[in-house]
C-alpha cells in the first residue's frame, strides 16, 4: 500500500524541490495536476499536486486519482502482448497482414507486416474518426468493421518509407492479437500483463 507520508528512515532525499517544480508547472498551465510516485529501498511515497482540470469546479488531485493513460495503451498493452506472442513463437514480426485478413488486404498493403506497424512505418494516417461510423453497432460488428475500414484507408506514404505516428496501425495490431489469442484486448491485458504484475488498478475502461 503506497503512503503519502514522508518515510523517517533517513534514506529519502527531500522531495520538496521536485514537488515545488511540479506545482509551478501546473500553475503555469503545462498540465493541471498529477501524482508524483517515488520508490526507494522498498519504501513508496505518493504526493498528489494540482487539480483535475483547467476549468470548471476546482477538484484537487488525490493520491488515489485514476488517470486515463490514453495512447500509452500502445506501449503498455498492445506492444507487451505482441512481445509475449513473439517470445512464445506464436507471432513473427515479418508476417504480413494477409496472414490474418486474407483477401481483405488491398494491393497497397500487401507488404505491411507487424514490424512496420510497431515502428509506425506502415503508411497509415495518424488517425481517423472511425467511431462516427461505429456508434450504436454491436461490439463484435464494430471490431469487424474497424478492421475493414482501416484496410480500406488510403496510405499516406509507401510502407517502410518513413515513420509517422499512427493510431490506425496499432488498432489493426490489436485486432490481430485478439485473433491469435482468442479474446478481447482488455481481457488479454488483464490476464497476461496486469495480473502477473499485480496491477490491480490498471486496466481498460469497462463497456
Amino acid at each position: 500500500m503506497m503512503s503519502a507520508h514522508h518515510p523517517s528512515n533517513g534514506l529519502w532525499p527531500d522531495p520538496t524541490p521536485l514537488l515545488e517544480t511540479l506545482n509551478r508547472a501546473a500553475a503555469g498551465g503545462i498540465f493541471p495536476g498529477g501524482v508524483l510516485g517515488l520508490s526507494l529501498a522498498g519504501r513508496d511515497m505518493v504526493l498528489p499536486f494540482g487539480r483535475l482540470r483547467y476549468d470548471g469546479p476546482v477538484q484537487p488531485v488525490m493520491a488515489d486519482t485514476v488517470y486515463d493513460l490514453a495512447s500509452l495503451t500502445k506501449v503498455l498493452a498492445t506492444t507487451l502482448l505482441t512481445m509475449i506472442l513473439v517470445d512464445q513463437g506464436r507471432l513473427n514480426l515479418d508476417q504480413p497482414l494477409v496472414k490474418w485478413f486474407g483477401d481483405d488486404v488491398p494491393p497497397d498493403k500487401k507488404d505491411i507486416n507487424i514490424r512496420l506497424i510497431l515502428s509506425h512505418a506502415a503508411g497509415f494516417p495518424a488517425w481517423q474518426p472511425l467511431y462516427r461510423s461505429l456508434e450504436g453497432r454491436p461490439q463484435g460488428d464494430r471490431r469487424r468493421r474497424t478492421g475493414r475500414m482501416i484496410l480500406e484507408e488510403p496510405l499516406e506514404y509507401p510502407p517502410g518509407e518513413k515513420s509517422v505516428y499512427s493510431d490506425l496501425g496499432f488498432i489493426l495490431l490489436g485486432l490481430i492479437l485478439e485473433r491469435i489469442m482468442g479474446d478481447r484486448l482488455d481481457r488479454l491485458f488483464r490476464e497476461w500483463v496486469a495480473r502477473p504484475l499485480g496491477l490491480t488498478r490498471t486496466g481498460f475502461r469497462p463497456d
